[in-house]
């Protein structure tokens, strides 16, 4: 299934692999001074910041298709991070589809309005396992914490959740980073979890 959101879904869609055998892998680049996700480089290294704790602060990059695009199987974020003044940080990052207007989309679920995959990723415990990590598939070993030194930068390695997207003309991904569950939920949904 290829979810499609605001367009018919691609049901049942039969394959003989998975991942896909003729999937192209494509690289962008974060660029926080445009908040965009970009096919080039920035020419120079530029940084970020969100304040962590509260609940509403968070990085924010964008790319928008020129040509009708499948985005299925494995997402990686790889990035450079540091606290401030913390030995450890929670990363939550999601991957989201806008329409031509700059709108959400959402599919409907059961429970909630599903919006695309997310990731999660305790630094400390960021070092992966190399016997099973993939460079499309980053795993943790999960067994040894390493803290940070305030205003230490580390590398880190995100996977989210495999996933099946399309996006037409003018539609755009929009990548989240946050120190909180950001979960993107439809406003509807906001509604109900603020009444819990």
């Amino acid at each position: 299934t290829v979810l499609d959101m605001s367009h018919p879904d691609i049901l049942y869609r039969p394959e003989e692999e998975f991942p896909l055998a003729r999937q192209q892998f494509l690289r962008l680049y974060l660029d926080p001074a445009a908040e965009s996700l970009s096919l080039q480089k920035p020419p120079m290294a530029r940084q970020g910041a969100y304040q962590s704790d509260d609940g509403v602060s968070r990085l924010r990059f964008t790319y928008t298709f020129r040509q009708e695009t499948e985005v299925v199987g494995y997402i990686k974020l790889h990035a450079f991070v540091s606290a401030d003044s913390a030995r450890d940080m929670d990363l939550y990052a999601k991957v989201q589809k806008m329409d031509a207007d700059g709108h959400y989309v959402f599919s409907d679920g059961i429970e909630m309005q599903y919006g695309g995959p997310n990731a999660m990723l305790r630094v400390s415990l960021r070092e992966l396992d190399p016997e099973t990590s993939t460079d499309s598939e980053p795993r943790q070993r999960f067994d040894h914490p390493v803290l940070l030194h305030p205003g230490e930068i580390v590398p880190i390695d995100l996977a989210f959740w495999p996933t099946g997207l399309k996006f037409h003309p003018g539609e755009t991904l929009e990548l989240s980073i946050a120190g909180f569950d950001y979960l993107g939920l439809h406003p509807a949904m906001d509604q109900v979890l603020d009444g819990c």
